[in-house]
């Protein structure tokens, strides 16, 4: 899990083409289908690499990211989890889309969202 978000990091601060990035759009993918959810519920590590391909196709265009988001929440896949709300809100607010984010902010705090391990 780490060597995803590391793999992003060194994209995002290279700001690689989305062609360039299709490698990691895959591992992005693949991992998503081979981490188990718990007996119907997003593990730890579930959750952070779905946060991770959300966050990596908002970069490619945040009309799909925001869409995967939406996607995650309306699933229920991250109801508890504090790092979904926290990491939409954060880029709404950088895409200047600051009611956006505190209503997102608001949502979490409606869940009683808490932060995970």
């Amino acid at each position: 899990m780490q060597f995803l978000t590391n793999e992003e990091g060194i994209a995002a601060s290279h700001g690689r083409t989305n062609r360039s990035n299709a490698g990691l759009a895959q591992l992005f993918q693949r991992s998503t289908e081979l981490v188990p959810r718990a007996r119907g519920q997003a593990s730890d590590a579930y959750m952070y690499l779905w946060i991770g391909y959300a966050r990596y196709q908002w970069y490619r265009n945040e009309d799909e990211g925001r869409d995967l988001f939406k996607a995650l929440k309306n699933q229920h896949m991250g109801d508890s989890c504090a790092h979904l709300y926290h990491e939409w809100a954060l880029l709404e607010h950088q895409a200047g889309n600051t009611n956006k984010a505190i209503s997102i902010l608001q949502k979490g705090i409606k869940e009683r969202a808490e932060p995970r391990s």
